[in-house]
């Protein structure tokens, strides 16, 4: 069971309640529970699938991300994400990041 908030610019965020790992299809890092949020936002500008790999490699080094999906095709990214320990804004100032070809600013 999921409860979605659609936010501004066609970001979405949802309580994920259930499942099992590996079901999203999302790069996962080694701890990733079952229940957790569900960030789904444009990523707009991105120009490679070289640039989403890092822009995915990124979001996966912010403490409390356990699974990431930049996708050039769809030019949009799907984070899995502990609310306790970060928030969607650090997800979208690491893309931000990535996109500008700088580092990605400290979550």
């Amino acid at each position: 069971m999921a409860r979605s908030i659609k936010g501004p610019g066609g970001d979405t965020a949802q309580a994920a309640v259930g499942g099992k790992a590996g079901q999203s299809g999302l790069a996962a890092t080694s701890a990733d529970p079952v229940a957790a949020a569900l960030a789904d936002f444009p990523v707009p500008g991105i120009q490679s699938e070289t640039q989403a790999d890092l822009i995915e490699q990124s979001l996966l080094s912010i403490g409390g991300v356990w699974r990431a999906r930049v996708s050039y095709a769809t030019g949009r990214a799907r984070v899995r994400y502990d609310p306790g320990q970060t928030t969607i804004e650090a997800l979208r100032k690491t893309v931000a990041g990535g996109l500008s070809g700088g580092p990605p600013p400290p979550p």
